[in-house]
């Protein structure tokens, strides 16, 4: 046994270290020796010489810096080439090789048709059957048939009382539409239900506004209930509309110990309200869970129906939260907090908004961004993980939707992105090969020319729509395949 002595300022103390004989007479490492693309996680393993596990802790390392080895073993690689990773235990080591080739997945994308109202801004967008749904940054709901996507036709949009319309969506049979109101005359924002049975003609239903007459951020339909934000309370309201005419607020959920950030900021266009302390921005609700982006406090998850907590749509019950450190993450003099989130397999993917502390969305400059997507592993839902990052540089994350192994997401001026998420993901993807496509959504005749603003990327029966703020709706497919590059790598 051995003492280590500090000492300090008048104080002084000792730490007892025990050294024991190290019983292996060598390490196996498995797999031995294997083969991998860039984005794949292996897993490696350090045994005895008798193929026993190890009861202390393994040191793990990797002799290049384009790839990374974790303390539990498992590596993944952003750069091509033949990696040796070593395992070390006391003065006992063991080293295995793998060869790593390019994910090698880059396509084009082609654009199929175009519709841009003149001189607008555009929020959020929805797609069913062959309508396109794309909301205003004003009040004007626009509706296209996109039966021939490369001539979308538009009819009369819908006028609603808002500066802003900023979430749109349609019930599964295509029978009733949701959209939400900020900054309207009346003071009376909330959300309005319309009859979209003609779906080129929707008309008013019904409206709420009875308990969030301060606006509605988002919204997010789920069967009969309608999850959405509340802006002037930062509480979630659970909407109950069976009777389309007569909706009623069956329950309402806050976060109770906000963050401590509190930063006045003039209301964007449209928006009419101030981000400060407690703030609800996006629900997402799946298999009886929904989860929350809670701008400062992070992720939240909710037992609305999954019987894990005994929580139904009109008794949510708290399951867990992750909070991200945005003062770490983004420094100082940003306005920053969880904005988008969406669940696909055992992850939980969260984008982070990311402004100038004051900005006008309405101005004809350039406003600067930033802003990564977080992937949370949430296999035990009462302790999310993270686990990756996708992160484009100098760019700001916005709207995601994943499907079938790919994310798809609007990446404000990064454009539209489609990118590989299949199989296990560690570290950073965008570093990895995994992104599939990027396409620059900017157009020299939008709202402020040549400046994608992308709002969202939303993949429908082989296209994929990407809504941009600036440059109105893009319609959109995968072309051909592009052969790596090493100077078109992004890890290099």
């Amino acid at each position: 046994m051995a003492r280590i002595d500090v000492a300090g300022d008048g104080i002084r103390i000792d730490i007892p270290i025990h050294v024991t004989q190290n019983k292996f007479s060598s390490l196996v490492i498995s797999p031995a020796a294997t083969s991998a693309k860039t984005g794949d996680v292996i897993h490696f393993a350090a045994k005895d010489q008798r193929g026993a596990s190890i009861p202390v802790e393994i040191s793990w390392s990797v002799n290049d810096s384009g790839a990374q080895v974790w303390a539990d073993g498992s590596f993944v690689a952003n750069r091509p080439g033949t990696y040796t990773v070593q395992a070390g235990v006391g003065d006992r080591h063991a080293s295995a090789s793998i060869v790593v080739t390019p994910r090698d997945i880059a396509r084009d994308i082609e654009v199929v048709g175009h519709a841009m109202p003149k001189d607008e801004q555009f929020a959020e967008e929805w797609i069913w059957d062959h309508y396109a749904y794309l909301s205003a940054i004003s009040d004007k709901l626009y509706v296209f048939d996109i039966s021939d996507p490369a001539h979308p036709e538009g009819a009369d949009p819908l006028k609603v009382d808002a500066r802003l319309i900023n979430d749109v969506s349609v019930t599964p049979d295509g029978k009733i539409g949701v959209i939400t109101r900020e900054g309207a005359s009346s003071r009376k924002n909330g959300i309005v239900f319309l009859d979209t049975s003609d779906p080129m003609h929707p008309k008013i239903l019904s409206e709420y506004t009875a308990t969030v007459t301060g606006g509605v951020h988002s919204a997010y339909v789920n069967s009969h209930y309608v999850y959405l934000t509340d802006d002037a309370t930062g509480s979630l309201r659970i909407i109950d509309f069976v009777d389309v005419k007569n909706p009623r607020e069956v329950a309402r959920w806050q976060v109770e110990s906000s963050s401590p950030m509190r930063i006045p900021v003039p209301a964007e266009q449209g928006g009419g309200f101030t981000l400060a302390g407690r703030y609800l921005h996006d629900v997402q609700v799946v298999d009886g869970l929904a989860y929350l982006a809670y701008w400062r406090d992070g992720a939240v998850i909710l037992d609305v129906g999954k019987g894990i907590k005994g929580g139904s749509p009109e008794h949510p019950q708290f399951v867990s939260n992750y909070r991200f450190n945005y003062d770490e993450l983004y420094g100082t003099g940003w306005l920053a907090g969880a904005h988008a989130i969406y669940r696909y397999k055992n992850y939980l993917f969260v984008g982070d908004e990311v402004f100038p502390a004051t900005f006008d969305l309405a101005s004809r400059e350039r406003i600067p961004v930033r802003g990564i997507a977080h992937v949370l592993d949430v296999t035990d839902l009462s302790n999310p993980r993270e686990a990756a990052t996708y992160s484009v540089p100098e760019a700001g994350s916005h709207n995601i939707w994943v499907v079938d192994d790919v994310m798809y997401m609007g990446y404000y001026n990064g454009g539209g992105r489609v990118v590989d998420v299949s199989g296990e993901l560690r570290g950073e993807l965008y570093n990895q090969g995994r992104e599939i496509a990027h396409f620059w959504s900017g157009d020299p005749q939008g709202y402020r020319p040549n400046l994608p603003f992308a709002w969202g990327a939303y993949p429908y029966k082989g296209l994929i729509y990407i809504n941009d703020v600036h440059g109105g709706l893009w319609i959109t497919r995968l072309g051909k395949h592009k052969p790596y590059s090493r100077t078109t790598d992004p890890a290099r």
